[in-house]
């Protein structure tokens, strides 16, 4: 049994709100974590206002372990909290399909004007290269990516293989 002073956060992707996350929070406060859900405004705020409001977040918690959980743009944003505010309490990080390399389908969705308002400034901060110097944090890290093809990619395309539909591995 984990002990309860373990906390875990967890981060959703893009478009989606903490809701899509408490399936996972259930089954974690099961196995005897402390969970807590964050949740942030993926489309208008960029990773750095993003990472600055999860920072805030945490401070109010103030664990004694902290694991972070981050789905998809999730995971960018653990990457900037990390590289904007290094002193975290100890603990692991867990990435769900985070495009840590890229996202082919945001690139493509972005030449059309209207998309690029749609994929929002965190999106746009990868598309934009600014994550290149951002590394993983200096701390265990599970990046988990799915093969199952099924998603954007049906109606987009290109994505290269192996795929989740919407991130490549």
């Amino acid at each position: 049994m984990i002990k309860p002073k373990e906390t875990v956060v967890l981060v959703h992707g893009l478009w989606l709100t903490g809701w899509v996350m408490h399936l996972l929070a259930w089954h974690l406060r099961r196995a005897g974590f402390g969970v807590h859900i964050f949740s942030y405004q993926t489309v208008r705020w960029d990773l750095k206002q993003s990472a600055a409001s999860l920072q805030q977040f945490i401070q109010s918690l103030n664990p004694a372990t902290l694991h972070l959980v981050g789905y998809s743009m999730g995971g960018l944003v653990l990457r900037v909290l990390f590289d904007l505010y290094p002193n975290q309490p100890p603990g692991r990080i867990v990435t769900l399909g985070t495009p840590h390399m890229g996202a082919v389908i945001a690139e493509r969705l972005c030449r059309l004007a209207f998309m690029r308002t749609l994929i929002g400034r965190g999106m746009g901060d990868l598309l934009a290269g600014k994550l290149a110097a951002v590394g993983l944090p200096p701390r265990e890290v599970g990046i988990l990516a799915g093969t199952f093809s099924f998603g954007p990619r049906l109606f987009i395309g290109g994505v290269p293989k192996p795929n989740d539909g919407t991130v490549a591995v």
